[in-house]
């Protein structure tokens, strides 16, 4: 491989460029494809055939030249020396013009092309055949692999897009021709992938109408919107856990992961998300009184919180407030829940 692929490892796992670059290989050698190359190799062949011909008729040319204004020099009287001098520098002239045309000729033969011989076309048939078997047989080595791939790949450069998930490759074939693609590489985090915007902000609308999270996974499917972090399809609890990480207050009626919940309610993991704390803090914070919630029925019920957007700015000063036992105690203000909404209409309290 080129310097190209070295330089991207820091950004791009090798195994994953390996594989890519391994299944660029095998679709180049498909039979098909292998025809259209010996096509076109064809081609190719013809039209350097004919650049080739142009340029053994321009050195013919400047030799029959240089060969007609030696003669005349030769034939000149020597007591005519103006015209010998003119003709000595045209013949010099004539003479460098060859020997220009001869190593321009020469370079050019080397760049170009060799011509395949018969047996030579047949036996590439052959292997684009037989390779894909080949490739995947257990007595085909990784330095076998490494080797074919040095035989038809010149060069591999990758740019990454910034820190998204998307990579741009470049692979340099064997005779200069380029092919360019683009990579989904493995990412840390959701935050990375390229789409990601845009499919937080299709799972809000299809959350918006009431979709449960089993059919916006099958919509996003469907749309054609690609999963996070290599995921073939998404499913439920992916978009699960897109939601509770980067959507936690976005509840509505039709969302089973919210059945049971009201106005203002969130399931601890949601609340804690939603106020930067940990899932164990909170619980804590309900065992001393300091947020408002209930229990759905049922055995071990999951708790369900209360929290207005008044009580999520008090539950955030809380979180930021020091804690440690050389402090002050907190303040009550940040410690009393406000009454739930029911409780403050009701004239008895």
């Amino acid at each position: 491989m080129g310097d190209g692929r070295e330089a991207c490892r820091q950004g791009l796992v090798g195994r994953v460029l390996d594989q890519f670059i391994a299944c660029q290989v095998l679709v180049a050698l498909r039979p098909g494809a292998v025809e259209l190359s010996l096509s076109a190799a064809d081609d190719v062949m013809r039209e350097r055939s004919a650049l080739d011909e142009n340029w053994r008729q321009r050195l013919e040319r400047a030799r029959t030249q240089a060969a007609r204004i030696e003669r005349q020099y030769q034939a000149a009287e020597p007591e005519n020396r103006l015209v010998q001098r003119t003709l000595e520098r045209r013949w010099e002239e004539a003479l460098q013009e060859v020997r220009w045309l001869d190593e321009e000729y020469a370079r050019f033969r080397q760049t170009q092309p060799t011509t395949l011989a018969s047996h030579e076309v047949e036996q590439i048939r052959e292997l684009a055949r037989d390779l894909p078997t080949l490739w995947g047989a257990p007595t085909t080595t990784t330095a076998d692999r490494q080797q074919v791939i040095r035989f038809l790949v010149e060069q591999v450069e990758v740019e990454i897009e910034g820190v998204s998930d998307r990579a741009r490759v470049t692979v340099t074939w064997a005779g200069g021709q380029q092919t360019r693609h683009v990579l989904i590489r493995p990412v840390g985090r959701y935050e990375q992938t390229a789409d990601f915007d845009r499919v937080m902000a299709r799972i809000r609308e299809l959350r918006a109408v009431g979709r449960s999270f089993v059919a916006i996974a099958r919509q996003l499917n469907t749309e054609g919107l690609r999963p996070p972090n290599r995921a073939v399809r998404f499913h439920k609890d992916i978009i699960g856990r897109l939601v509770r990480k980067h959507a936690p207050g976005d509840r509505t009626p039709g969302d089973p992961r919210g059945a049971g919940l009201g106005r203002d309610e969130w399931f601890v993991i949601d609340l804690a998300a939603k106020v930067g704390i940990r899932k164990g803090t909170l619980h804590a914070w309900l065992q001393r009184g300091w947020v408002r919630y209930r229990r759905l029925p049922g055995y071990r019920g999951r708790c369900v919180c209360w929290a207005d957007a008044g009580e999520l700015e008090r539950l955030v000063r809380l979180a930021q407030a020091p804690r440690g036992w050389w402090d002050t105690p907190l303040p009550s203000e940040l410690t009393t829940p406000k009454l739930l909404p029911s409780q403050s209409d009701d004239p008895g309290e």
